[in-house]
């Protein structure tokens, strides 16, 4: 308010002093001292012990960036005579690689060097030590999965069926609940996500892992036999999920109902929908998935279905046999030659290319009209009648 110089000028370096050198540090040690230890604490092989002329020839600063932050500069091969060029170098090297401002000129600390300005200088590489094992120490737990906050997602934890692999989705996360957008061996804390899975009866159920590397593993396993299931993640020996996000926390107890015939998939194989003759037909009911996958086991509700050519010539014995594999066995017999509708049905689904037009030959076996005749043998009217 005056305006005293002094007076404020006292002030301006009280505040620097408390605020960006000692940084509320009490290590019983005054300001100076405690900066000056830190010093020769990183250039021990420099001997500085002040904060003026030992700073003139611009090698030390360059050395304290180099101790640092290594490789920012090839010391001492990267030193000249020029001891301006030298502290410009140094001061240059720590504003684009450690982003420390250059509050007074190389100049100043060269030429005219004041202590109170290169103390305060000096103290914002110390300031960056610090913050840099802060950064690093945050960049690392950036990098470390967190057991509770990584989640799973898809149907496979949730429910599934017999034959159709079943997937799911492992989302690595940090800390914070955040992605880890990079492969598992990229990221820190050493621990890696384990999956497994089992079926009702306690076996192994070969669950394949794919790492993404954008924090994310894609699962999928395919269940062999219904009942329940229980798929097992953990990060190490810790269960990964939280309580209410996603499918929730590991283990997941997994239905797996039985295989669904899907009657598109089906097939439908043999003579009996091909071409016969009377007396015979017969033909063979395959059951697949959705997915086209042999079902391999009995219990489908096919229905056979079997209309002759006119009214009253329909096969009485049309039937199909489980076989328990999968497959069905089919029969009818035809009384009557000409076309015949095969209908193969699946709950009311027709099955493959269901209805078959069958034609239906006469019976090879069986007496034909046209093919036979008659003859007399011996004299007309001489036969003794027959009694």
């Amino acid at each position: 308010v005056d305006p005293k110089l002094k007076l404020i000028l006292g002030l301006i370096w009280t505040i620097i002093l408390r605020y960006q050198i000692q940084r509320g540090e009490d290590t019983g040690g005054s300001a100076k001292s405690e900066l000056l230890k830190w010093v020769r604490s990183k250039i021990p092989e420099y001997d500085i012990k002040n904060f003026t002329n030992n700073w003139q020839d611009g090698k030390a600063i360059c050395a304290l960036a180099e101790a640092l932050l290594p490789g920012q500069m090839n010391l001492p091969a990267d030193f000249v005579d020029d001891d301006l060029s030298n502290a410009q170098m140094g001061m240059d090297k720590a504003e684009e690689n450690m982003e420390i401002p250059q509050i007074l000129y190389a100049e100043d600390m060269v030429t005219t060097p004041d202590e109170l300005s290169n103390m305060t200088y000096i103290s914002y590489f110390r300031d960056w030590e610090a913050n840099h094992a802060n950064v690093e120490a945050e960049k690392i737990k950036l990098r470390t999965p967190v057991a509770t906050e990584c989640t799973v997602t898809g149907e496979g934890v949730v429910k599934g069926e017999v034959l159709i692999p079943a997937e799911f989705v492992v989302e690595i996360r940090n800390y914070k609940g955040q992605l880890i957008a990079m492969k598992q061996e990229e990221m820190a804390g050493g621990r890696k996500i384990q999956v497994s899975t089992v079926d009702g009866e306690g076996n192994a159920v070969e669950t394949d892992v794919v790492d993404n590397g954008n924090g994310t593993l894609s699962c999928v396993y395919e269940p062999t036999v219904a009942g329940d299931h229980v798929v097992t993640v953990t990060l190490g020996e810790e269960h990964i999920g939280k309580e209410g996000v996603n499918a929730g926390v590991s283990p997941f107890t997994v239905p797996i109902v039985e295989a669904v015939v899907d009657a598109t998939k089906c097939t439908v194989e043999g003579p009996g929908i091909e071409q016969g003759e009377v007396g015979e037909g017969v033909l063979t009911v395959t059951a697949f998935n959705r997915l086209g996958k042999p079902v391999g086991k009995g219990g489908a509700a096919f229905h056979l279905t079997v209309s002759g050519p006119s009214e009253g010539s329909d096969p009485k014995d049309s039937k199909l046999t489980d076989n328990g594999d999968g497959t069905y066995g089919g029969v009818y017999t035809p009384i009557l030659h000409g076309d015949h509708r095969v209908v193969v049905e699946l709950s009311g689904d027709n099955v493959a290319d269901s209805p078959y037009t069958v034609p239906v030959d006469r019976d090879s076996n069986a007496s034909d009209p046209t093919q036979s005749w008659a003859e007399v043998i011996g004299e007309p009217n001489t036969c003794e009648p027959v009694k």
